[in-house]
């Protein structure tokens, strides 16, 4: 009787109603035990609610739900992290690491295997989290399947508990949950927590309520993380070759290299689940700020770029690194030979040759899972540095001779698009001792090499930052990423900054989540994608709470560079003054700062909206909350203005805006595009919001249905954030994606895109030579479209998309790029050409009526007429255009 456990949807409700009556729960009951009956409203406004279903019959045999906080009534103050530790020995739960059981209702003969695998799917899916708590009226007796024992985590779903005869028999076989339970230690599905010693236990809310709580540690393993040892080679092959990663049977050999190496500014590190290792990732730091970096806005990140070393590279070194790379290419296909000749001592050139070509066929791997590999990077530093799209062989600048033979090692790190430094602990004078022979076309080469590289004597390194070369994790453990960023940062305590970068066509991985996407600088178009995340934000939570007045100083300084400072502020005082509760102003609106080590980080501005039904009315609102589980007033401030957070906190504005759901107890926000907002505000709602469609509207006579008059059309667009789909799983998708036309099927295809709520675009482009967006006349050739001007003011798409207004002149398939009228080149990864229809009278050089067959929009009726004589005289040879 195996089940699997999915998320819950609507489509649900109707199963889980039958499930409670069933098994003799009362809706009663229910509402007693959790506070409320409506499963509607716990699917709907719940963190995460999941369903388990039996794969013997389909049918739901169990459901659970966690929110945000406990039911509201059961607290007085509405903040529970001020009141329960108060009276209960919970020091370490905190808002950010605790949620609270909302329904728990399951098939008793599925207890154990429900509870197990539904609580630590809840677990796997929520990294942070680590207590559910479960506030119980004392009343009301806790279910005893929420008390019994927790299998082991290894369990495999035996249902022990509910047969009978397994009590009986000893020597049972099978996944015995009881008889793997450890003997020195009970563990429980919930536990209850203990009351707080103090004045806490004569409290009103003491004597009414008990709490339990379900500890992530009892039921998911711990990921630890250690530096990788030589022998793990053994379980990270197999790994990678299991994923089809690998297809180099001496691929070993570079793993071997790589665990071995010394040098103290290259690390390896891997993760372990249950002794089973799962994740691995190798860093470095000595980051060259090569041409890649220099396409991308890094100068908002201030510390980083203060700290660039520029060392001198000896030129003993240039032209001993020359001499080995021509060496290298001039023995390009002896792989083959180096079997029968590998313990020739004489070879070790070869040899050298054939690590660097495994090394570089694991970095051209094409990535199906979760790993990524900087080196997929195209810069050359033979050509100049704004020619970024070509391979390099970047040298070390250590000042001693054991950069030369760590050149082979930055086949696998970003130093291939970065140029990162190595110091390899390879034995460096081999070439010096043993030089090759070279012929006359060698010394040619050589000498062209020596030309090629002479500005390579002065190099800027990045002293304050770490790169990740390679990362892989288990799919089952994905959500564990960031313990990878903690792990990389204690071996680095002097960095402040870890990078990661990837072509376009990779896919995305959880790590990403974790970090901020660096943009790019202005008329940049380059298939990589740069990724950014720094010390204190990965180590440190930040807190939220409403803002005071001496708040305005420090935001003032955190805005006073942006071009909507003036009105930005203004907005800030004003909901200043608009929480004082002396201050009468009929706008109500509230301020939320973001707080880290005691520095204001980021605050948004929240506001009620008077006429909510009417964005009802006008927007598909229904297909992610519905208007009886949320309850929008117009008193209530539900409509987010603006959020703007600094940018090395950004990747915290999913918990930022978490918080203010549930401090304010709204389970929806919603933004209006009617006005103008900052860069931040927009790059955050653009990823953590979804946009809503609008609704097609009914024409009523007098623009009255019944006797009430009906509300205008909005002349802008919409998105919202549930507390349901904060934890919805949303996949970043940064391949470059380029139209070519805006006719219907170009926008359609856009518009199709961009309202994928599960699916982030964020390299969107559209190239037209009319201006779609802000021209009043119609921007196409045809008079009759699907998308009018107003239409495309409505969709909002000009805020998912870069629009370019210009004509293509030259497609480049093999370069995959596009040049335009101005001369910008434009790459791409897939290219769509919606030109639509193409035909222009005035190119006739004669009108309408002197050209049989041919009528404009504006000639219907004549256009009709000739139709119909068509038809009359059955001539069927006759063609006609419209």
């Amino acid at each position: 009787m195996g089940i699997i456990v999915r998320r819950a949807s609507a489509d649900d409700v109707e199963d889980i109603y039958k499930l409670i009556r069933v098994d003799d729960y009362s809706l009663n009951k229910l509402k007693l035990k959790y506070g409320t009956s409506n499963i509607s409203y716990l699917i709907d406004t719940s963190a995460i609610s999941i369903v388990g279903i039996s794969k013997q019959d389909n049918q739901i045999i169990g459901f659970i739900s966690v929110s945000l906080s406990p039911y509201r009534e059961y607290i007085k103050s509405k903040d529970w992290t001020k009141e329960l530790p108060e009276f209960f020995e919970i020091k370490d739960c905190h808002a950010y690491n605790t949620m609270f059981l909302s329904c728990c209702v399951f098939n008793p003969d599925f207890a154990v295997d429900f509870l197990f695998y539904s609580l630590k799917q809840i677990f796997l899916t929520l990294p942070n989290l680590k207590y559910i708590g479960y506030l119980l009226p004392k009343s009301q007796q806790i279910d005893k399947a929420l008390c019994n024992n927790v299998p082991p985590r290894s369990y495999k779903g035996s249902n022990y508990f509910y047969n009978p005869n397994n009590h009986k028999d000893e020597n049972a076989e099978g996944n015995s949950a009881i008889q793997a339970m450890s003997a020195t230690k009970q563990r429980f599905f919930f536990n209850k927590c203990r009351i707080a010693e103090g004045e806490g236990h004569i409290a009103d809310l003491i004597c009414s309520y008990n709490l339990w709580v379900c500890f992530r540690k009892d039921l998911v393993y711990i990921m630890k993380i250690r530096k990788a040892r030589v022998e793990d080679c053994d379980d990270l092959v197999p790994m990678f070759k299991q994923k089809n990663l690998l297809d180099d049977p001496d691929s070993i050999y570079y793993f071997s290299e790589l665990l071995e190496n010394k040098d103290e500014s290259v690390n390896t590190i891997v993760a372990e689940i249950n002794n089973n290792i799962v994740g691995f990732m190798s860093m470095r730091s000595n980051i060259e700020y090569s041409a890649l970096l220099d396409k991308f806005d890094l100068d908002i990140y201030e510390t980083l770029l203060n700290d660039i070393v520029v060392e001198d590279i000896d030129e003993d070194i240039l032209r001993d690194f020359s001499s080995t790379n021509i060496s290298n290419k001039s023995k390009n296909g002896s792989k083959s030979n180096l079997i029968d000749d590998k313990n020739n001592k004489d070879d070790k050139n070869e040899k050298e040759e054939e690590e660097k070509d495994t090394v570089d066929q694991i970095t051209k791997e094409k990535t199906k899972s979760q790993i990524l590999d900087g080196s997929s990077a195209d810069t050359n530093s033979n050509n100049d540095l704004s020619n970024s799209e070509k391979e390099t062989d970047m040298p070390s600048n250590d000042n001693n001779t054991s950069s030369q033979a760590s050149v082979k090692n930055m086949y696998l790190s970003t130093s291939n698009m970065m140029g990162i430094d190595t110091e390899g602990n390879t034995k460096a004078n081999n070439n010096s001792s043993k030089p090759p022979v070279e012929t006359e076309e060698d010394n040619d080469n050589y000498s062209e090499s020596i030309d090629s590289i002479s500005d390579l004597k002065r190099v800027a390194y990045l002293n304050n930052a770490i790169c990740i070369n390679l990362f892989y994790i288990d799919d089952f453990y994905a959500s564990y990423s960031n313990e990878f960023l903690k792990a990389a940062f204690n071996l680095y305590p002097e960095k402040e900054y870890c990078l990661i970068s990837l072509p376009t066509m990779e896919l995305s991985i959880p790590l990403l989540e974790n970090m901020t996407r660096v943009d790019y600088r202005e008329d940049v178009n380059i298939r990589h994608s740069l990724y950014i995340c720094h010390r204190e934000c990965t180590l440190n939570e930040i807190t939220v709470r409403k803002g005071v007045e001496k708040d305005v100083q420090q935001i003032e300084k955190l805005i006073d560079s942006i071009p909507e400072y003036v009105t930005i502020m203004h907005q800030v005082k004003m909901s200043v003054l608009s929480m004082d509760n002396g201050t009468e102003i009929n706008d109500k609106t509230i301020l939320y700062v973001a707080e880290c080590l005691d520095m204001v980080i980021g605050f948004a501005v929240l506001k009620t909206y008077d006429s909510p039904n009417v964005l009802i009315e006008q927007f598909n609102m229904e297909k992610y909350c519905t208007k009886e589980n949320h309850h929008f007033n117009k008193n209530s401030p539900f409509v987010i203005s603006y959020i703007v957070m600094n940018p090395l906190y950004e990747n915290k504005a999913r918990f930022f805006l978490e918080e203010i759901m549930r401090q304010t107890e709204i389970n929806c926000l919603i933004h209006p595009y009617n006005e103008t907002i900052d860069f931040s505000s927009h790059k955050i709602l653009t990823k953590e919001f979804v946009p809503v469609k609008r609704r097609r509207q009914i024409q009523f006579v007098g623009n009255k249905r019944d006797i009430y008059e009906v509300a205008g059309h909005l002349d802008y667009n919409i998105s919202l954030l549930t507390t349901n789909l904060l934890y919805e799983p949303k996949i970043t998708i940064n391949t470059r994606i380029v139209v070519i036309g805006a006719s219907d099927t170009g926008i359609s295809f856009l518009e199709t895109l961009i309202y994928k709520s599960h699916y982030l675009f964020n390299n969107l482009i559209l190239i037209s030579e009319k201006d779609s967006f802000g021209s009043k006349e119609c921007p196409y050739a045809v008079d009759n479209m699907n998308y009018s001007v107003h239409d495309l003011e409505k969709m909002n798409i000009e805020n998912y998309i870069q629009y370019i207004n210009d004509v293509v002149k030259v497609i480049n398939r093999e370069d995959k790029s596009i040049i335009i009228d101005s001369g910008e080149v434009i790459e791409y990864d897939y290219l769509i050409i919606t030109t639509g229809l193409q035909f222009y009278p005035e190119i006739l050089d004669k009108p309408f009526a002197q050209l049989k067959g041919i009528y404009s929009g504006t000639e219907i009726e004549a256009c009709i007429e000739y139709i119909a004589t068509l038809a009359s005289n059955n001539n069927s040879d006759l063609s006609f255009v419209v």
